[in-house]
């Protein structure tokens, strides 16, 4: 006998789908549930339609569509998943800036000139740390630029690197959590910038600018709600003090009080700020 459905099958089934949208969007927002207890949710959500669906029409929908139903939903997020668990490095292609981004000629030629250090530079970088830890920003992971607050003719190496780190403002104060960063990142980040001493020695090089961003999950004042937000501070040092700091006589508070910190605040722009490791 042809089973023939109805306009409230179709109704459920929509709904049923509309479920999923909504739970995989959490899902990619969130950066990962648990594959078991997202399935078990939409899945609950699925089976609790259909069973008001049918009690009310008096027919077994639940064995009509929730097998296939079910079926289709966790197809939908095996694949999901698989797309959300695969990571792609960036490539030094893709990390470096090319040389017709740059608008600047000395900028151009520093390029040229010093395209193989850069390249030394990232594979260190890669060297050191998965990319599911530490990736570049694109395009402008690795450039040579103009810094904020500086004469424009002067040129500085620049990387930007964003992390996977996670703080809790409840547990971690920013002050704490610039001071992790500073460890982690920014003092390996200048010791393999120091490898390049040929790059360095050139007098155009004022300096090197380091910007690093990485999450924290504390109260968004808007929403009055927890979630997870972005920080980022950039160091601008001059290409002096990088040196005495990295012959031993400065330390690593020194260098900090001789250099410029920015934190970049997505409402206010960039802010100088003052770190005092902990």
């Amino acid at each position: 006998m042809r089973r023939v459905y109805s306009l409230e099958h179709l109704h459920i089934t929509l709904l049923a789908i509309i479920c999923l949208v909504k739970y995989l969007r959490i899902f990619i927002t969130a950066g990962g549930f648990s594959i078991i207890i997202l399935t078990r949710a939409i899945r609950l959500t699925v089976m609790k339609k259909l069973r008001e669906c049918a009690n009310r029409n008096k027919e077994n929908i639940l064995a009509v569509l929730a097998k296939p139903l079910v079926v289709f939903l966790l197809l939908v997020i095996a694949i999901s998943c698989r797309s959300i668990d695969k990571h792609t490095t960036l490539s030094a292609e893709l990390a470096i800036a090319p040389a017709d981004t740059y608008l600047s000629i000395k900028e151009r030629e520093l390029y040229f000139k010093y395209k193989g250090n850069l390249e030394h530079i990232y594979q260190k970088i890669r060297d050191r740390y998965r990319s599911r830890e530490v990736e570049f920003f694109v395009v402008f992971g690795i450039y040579f630029g103009s810094a904020e607050g500086f004469a424009s003719e002067d040129k500085y190496l620049a990387i930007n690197i964003k992390t996977s780190k996670l703080f809790h403002d409840s547990k971690t104060k920013f002050g704490k959590r610039t001071s992790e960063i500073f460890l982690k990142y920014i003092e390996p980040l200048l010791k393999i910038i120091a490898k390049e001493k040929e790059m360095l020695d050139d007098s155009l090089i004022a300096g090197v600018a380091l910007g690093v961003r990485w999450q924290a999950k504390k109260i968004i004042p808007v929403s009055k709600y927890e979630g997870v937000v972005h920080e980022q501070i950039q160091l601008i040092v001059l290409k002096d003090n990088l040196n005495r700091y990295l012959s031993g006589e400065l330390t690593d508070q020194q260098l900090l009080d001789r250099s410029s910190v920015f934190v970049l605040d997505e409402g206010k722009g960039n802010q100088k700020i003052a770190i005092k490791l902990e």
